[in-house]
């Protein structure tokens, strides 16, 4: 019988959620979305919830607010650093953000824009002292998947934006059929039948070219390849 410690077992989407959260972080100044925070019901007040226009769409700000707010809350050098009255209001924010549903007449900002910042908002709060009530966090992690779109069904900067929400979703559920879906529908020089640790540094130089533009996909495109374990990829 051997003396040696059995090596702890490795959470890969974990690893993977701390590189996303790396690519993301700063510490920003969150005084003057407080002083338009509401306090009753959540929301703010200088936002037009109902308002669905095509660009601009003004009730994205209230995301763009909460993730500030949860960057501020997990950073150590912020002020607001664990502050249980901040802690309070991104869950009242988000709760609202719920409750109240807002829709935008043009999809891009439903299936994209949104699904994206919040996918990124509830990966950073996993970092924090107090993370998101697990039930307002799955609810909102299945409305992003009822409502965020279908990756399948677009082609080209459509297909990659959607398909990158699903790999923060894949990593906040530990679902690794949905990261398998989420990767398998970049382009078809990205998939592929069997991976391996030198194939897929392969692919991903070959396919920086193609999406050029487009540097954050390939940042959590490269990510994924190399922070989860070969072993875990070629279950794939």
């Amino acid at each position: 019988m051997s003396g040696m410690a059995a090596s702890p077992e490795v959470d890969e989407f974990e690893i993977l959620m701390d590189k996303i959260r790396m690519d993301f972080v700063h510490n920003p100044s969150i005084e003057s979305a407080l002083s338009k925070y509401n306090p009753a019901d959540g929301s703010f007040t200088d936002i037009d919830y109902s308002r669905t226009d095509r660009t601009n769409w003004e009730p994205l700000i209230h995301i763009d607010r909460i993730s500030d707010f949860v960057f501020a809350y997990t950073n150590e050098e912020n002020k607001y650093f664990q502050d249980e009255a901040l802690y309070d209001k991104i869950v009242a924010a988000l709760e609202y953000w719920y409750r109240r549903n807002p829709n935008c007449s043009n999809w891009w900002y439903n299936q994209i824009a949104e699904p994206q910042k919040t996918g990124v908002l509830l990966i950073q709060m996993r970092a924090g002292k107090k993370q998101i009530p697990s039930d307002l966090e799955n609810r909102t992690l299945q409305r992003m998947k009822v409502e965020g779109g279908d990756p399948g069904k677009w082609t080209g900067a459509n297909m990659t934006d959607i398909a990158l929400h699903w790999i923060y979703r894949a990593c906040l559920t530990a679902d690794e059929d949905l990261l398998k879906t989420a990767i398998a529908v970049f382009p078809t020089m990205w998939t592929m039948t069997k991976w391996s640790a030198p194939s897929v540094i392969r692919i991903v130089r070959l396919s920086i070219p193609r999406l050029r533009g487009f540097s954050m996909i390939i940042a959590i495109f490269s990510t994924v390849c190399n922070c989860i374990s070969v072993d875990m990829v070629t279950r794939y």
